[in-house]
């Protein structure tokens, strides 16, 4: 409840309070076990609201160790999928184009080992959008308008009203 509280403050610009609650969650974790799963959410929701806040090496070091928590401990394609494509735009911003490229192709390879179905579709295209952000940031745009344009040809196959605003506000 700790981390969602925090997110939801990350949402809303207010860092502080997310840092906050944040803390707490991360502090309970210290005085007693915490699954691997709850932990990995704790350090990697605290790594997305310290990229939000400008606080790009800190944000680097929590997702990196949210990333190692999945790929260790909880051996999960999808929170290692999503780790690694947060964490290119973190390394985007800590150490440069071709690192946070080098995430964003690697949760693709994650993703080629799913079995097909709508959910693996939806990973591919969220991946897509990722690795447009990444191409268009480099001032590589007809790259990420084609990444871009294949995002919306999946949302639109998978009817998600949402994820097409994000893909055609990137484009």
């Amino acid at each position: 409840a700790l981390s969602q509280l925090g997110s939801v403050y990350r949402l809303l610009a207010n860092y502080r309070q997310s840092l906050a609650y944040l803390d707490r969650a991360i502090l309970l974790g210290g005085l007693q076990p915490v699954f691997p799963r709850q932990a990995w959410r704790n350090y990697s929701i605290l790594a997305q609201t310290l990229y939000s806040a400008r606080t790009y090496v800190a944000a680097e070091i929590y997702g990196r160790e949210a990333l190692r928590l999945s790929i260790d401990e909880l051996k999960d394609p999808a929170t290692t999928y999503i780790t690694q494509l947060n964490l290119g735009l973190i390394a985007r911003r800590t150490r440069g184009e071709a690192e946070a490229m080098d995430l964003a192709r690697a949760s693709f390879n994650v993703i080629d080992g799913l079995p097909n179905d709508s959910a693996k579709s939806g990973m591919i295209a969220k991946a897509l959008l990722h690795t447009a952000h990444l191409k268009r940031y480099a001032g590589n745009c007809p790259e990420a308008l084609n990444d871009y344009d294949q995002a919306i040809q999946i949302y639109d196959q998978l009817a998600t009203v949402y994820e097409k605003y994000e893909v055609y506000k990137g484009r």
